[in-house]
């Protein structure tokens, strides 16, 4: 019986000790999932804390996108965007980089946003239709032009010279509704995954009835282009394209496209030169939700540092430059060398300025998502301390009313584009 009860308890104790051994094994599993799940918290804290508030540390920041993704390329040219960037999100813009090659065309489609957008360099045919089937502006867009293209509104480039032409498009996508995207339909082309054409989700039958046309004519209309999106197109078909655009009696003429690079500069000093395009200048835009300025900043020139209330897609088109930007909280959420083909986001009211470093200065274009162009400078005539009580900027950085004096009240001449950067560090 003894022997009966000592098995017994041992058997107890083996069960009690495999028990034991099971729970403390889950115990180290569950502290190591805590420790894996705790420091992956850390590290998704620590990245929103680098796009929103920022941590103080040195590293490449999130606002500067340099490459643009290839989303479609043939021997017509490519389309590139920084759409799958997650600082882009919130922000309702939706930028693009469009290369046509000689011959080239970009078909004839229609959008579900707003877009602006401006040739970089080239030259090629343009054209924009109305929802109600008007030709309204048929033009040869040139390097500086930058045209508005309404949502719905049909839009076609075509590249008849002998030389690439390179536009940045950047579309409004606030009334996007998830799960939608930023989406073109194409009129033309063939059927396909990404930019096929969209006759031919419609039965042939349709077709033939629509345009009163038979099933070879159907046939030849759908399948004659191999192309999509962007296509290598017959060039004896541009013939009839070599016309003035002035020549043409068109209504809203001259009503969606400007020449920034030849226009009046909207504010021209020692620093540089900027052509601002807002709803004043193209009554458009503010249908849009969109507009921009082209800024030329001249060597060794700084960008009056600023800040405004919409978001703002900035592409160097040529030099370089130094951006610096500010979080809420003050540490630095930006300061990096900037090159043509950059892209830059600044997120509504961020405090931001530009320094060229070339000694061919800094040229870009930037889009902002709305038609009025208002902003807060640091210093100059409009100067957001101008006019501030003195006591009140006395008190509030603790200095003397002297010191107060000549930090906010000895730079009144100065407005956007400041020159001689580096003289003044000296």
């Amino acid at each position: 019986m003894a022997r009966s009860t000592g098995m017994q308890s041992c058997e107890s104790g083996i069960h009690v000790w495999s028990r034991s051994a099971i729970m403390m094994w889950v115990g180290v599993f569950v502290w190591i999932l805590a420790l894996f799940v705790v420091g992956t918290s850390a590290e998704q804290r620590s990245d929103v804390g680098r796009l929103h508030v920022g941590d103080g540390r040195h590293q490449v920041s999130p606002f500067l996108l340099d490459v643009a993704a290839e989303r479609f390329q043939t021997a017509a040219g490519s389309v590139k965007d920084w759409s799958m960037q997650d600082v882009l999100k919130p922000l309702n813009l939706s930028p693009r980089l469009v290369r046509l090659r000689r011959n080239g065309m970009f078909l004839p489609k229609y959008s579900n946003a707003p877009e602006l957008c401006y040739v970089v360099r080239g030259r090629a045919w343009s054209g924009l239709i109305t929802p109600a089937g008007k030709a309204t502006n048929i033009r040869y867009v040139k390097t500086g032009d930058i045209l508005g293209i309404p949502k719905g509104w049909v839009s076609w480039f075509w590249n008849t010279g002998s030389t690439s032409v390179e536009m940045i498009c950047v579309a409004e996508t606030s009334e996007i509704k998830m799960p939608e995207k930023y989406t073109s339909f194409f009129l033309a082309g063939a059927k396909g995954d990404d930019m096929g054409g969209f006759l031919h989700g419609f039965s042939p039958d349709v077709l033939k009835m629509v345009w009163n046309i038979n099933q070879e004519d159907v046939e030849k209309l759908l399948q004659s282009q191999k192309g999509m999106g962007l296509v290598v197109a017959r060039s004896e078909a541009a013939v009839g394209l070599n016309l003035e655009p002035e020549a043409r009696d068109m209504e809203y003429h001259g009503d969606f496209a400007i020449n920034l690079l030849t226009a009046r500069p909207t504010i021209e000093e020692r620093g540089g030169w900027m052509s601002l395009l807002d709803r004043h200048r193209m009554v458009v835009t503010e249908e849009l939700g969109l507009g921009a300025s082209l800024v030329n900043l001249e060597e060794g020139g700084m960008f009056n540092p600023q800040w405004m209330g919409s978001s703002q897609a900035m592409y160097v088109t040529r030099g370089r430059g130094r951006v610096e930007m500010a979080y809420p909280n003050g540490s630095q959420a930006m300061g990096e060398e900037v090159k043509q083909g950059n892209l830059i986001i600044i997120p509504a009211l961020f405090p931001h300025t530009v320094i060229t470093t070339a000694k061919t200065g800094m040229q870009w274009m930037s889009f902002f998502s709305s038609s009025i162009w208002e902003t807060s400078t640091l210093a100059g005539s409009d100067a957001v301390f101008g006019d501030t009580n003195r006591d009140i900027l006395s008190a509030s950085f603790n200095v003397s009313k002297d010191i107060e004096r000549s930090i906010f009240h000895t730079v009144r001449d100065r407005a956007v584009l400041f020159p001689n950067f580096k003289e003044s560090l000296m």
